[in-house]
């Protein structure tokens, strides 16, 4: 099951009731609005997905209904939007950091769900004593977690590290098989 972290299954969740639909559901929707954008000429057809998403998300978060048209097609008439508009990716710009708000952009939150179900993936991919000796050591007090496992605390950064560079090693060939992600 994936994590529930500042709500972001909430979003998910307007694609599916139940978790790992509603994550294949928004990979397949990613997915497919990349394509409809390349198919359009969109000059960056990923970042504009991702505009679409979070803009999309952002609206129905803010009660846009959808029951009409359905979840999909607004995504993706969000997208065709984007193409008219000519979207182009936001330039980079210097902030000046007091004005910025401590809430999370949308644009940033679709990034942290995608994060979070890239890392549900990899740890999926890890047995199941090394899944919970990676999840204890990042939430639990680690010299107890030493005394617990008989180990000194060298031993134990040191097996957190061949874990992390286990999932390191799949996620970069992932990356090289050109798949991008932890999905299949």
């Amino acid at each position: 099951m994936m994590p529930m972290l500042d709500g972001s299954m909430d979003w998910l969740s307007i694609l599916d009731a139940d978790p790992d639909r509603a994550e294949a559901r928004y990979r397949d929707l990613r997915r497919q609005l990349v394509r409809f954008l390349e198919w359009r000429n969109c000059p960056d057809p990923e970042d504009a997905a991702q505009e679409a998403l979070a803009r999309g998300f952002k609206r129905i978060a803010g009660g846009t209904d959808t029951s009409v048209s359905g979840v999909r097609s607004y995504f993706f008439g969000i997208a065709k939007n984007l193409v008219k508009e000519g979207w182009k990716p936001r330039r980079e710009e210097l902030l000046d950091p007091t004005g910025w708000e401590q809430a999370v952009s949308p644009e940033r939150h679709v990034e942290q769900v995608e994060a979070r179900l890239a890392l549900v993936q990899y740890l999926r991919r890890l047995n199941r004593s090394e899944r919970t000796l990676l999840v204890r050591y990042y939430t639990e007090d680690r010299t107890v977690l030493c005394h617990e496992l008989g180990v000194t605390p060298a031993n134990l950064r040191v097996t957190v590290h061949r874990i992390r560079r286990k999932i390191d090693d799949v996620r970069r060939a992932d990356t090289t098989n050109g798949r991008g992600s932890a999905s299949g």
